[in-house]
């Protein structure tokens, strides 16, 4: 029965599971009968003091798995939310970050352009003291 929470249970393969657990209880009850004395299924049951119980275990041990299933399949689920999520936020503070750093390039550039401008009109620069132009 090892790894049976993976098998896929047909009818054939359901009759086969029933037939060899019967061939077990004979087995026990070192039942060596000829072919020709038949004893009958039930009559092994009844002095093996048992019920086929091989398939029900199977099912329930499938029931169980599926569930466990279920359970990392919800936990990788949100193992990749979390990432997604990560990433996103990851993504977001780069972008303010270059837009950020872009701002403060052009705002820079501005303000350099803007005194180099300003400069070499205004009275009290050290250009116009080089100059012979006076404004």
């Amino acid at each position: 029965m090892y790894g049976c929470e993976a098998w896929t249970t047909t009818k054939e393969i359901q009759k086969k599971i029933e037939v060899a657990e019967m061939w077990f209880f004979r087995r026990m009850l070192r039942v060596h009968v000829p072919w020709t004395a038949r004893k009958t299924n039930e009559e092994v049951l009844k002095e093996t003091e048992t019920t086929r119980s091989l398939m029900s275990r199977i099912r329930r041990r499938q029931a169980n798995s599926s569930s466990s299933i279920v359970v990392v399949v919800v936990v990788v689920v949100a193992v990749v939310v979390v990432v997604v999520v990560v990433v996103v936020v990851v993504v977001v503070v780069v972008v303010v970050v270059v837009v950020a750093v872009v701002v403060v390039v052009v705002v820079a550039v501005v303000v350099a352009v803007v005194i180099v401008v300003y400069s070499k009109h205004a009275p009290w620069s050290h250009w116009a003291l080089y100059t012979e132009e006076v404004f």
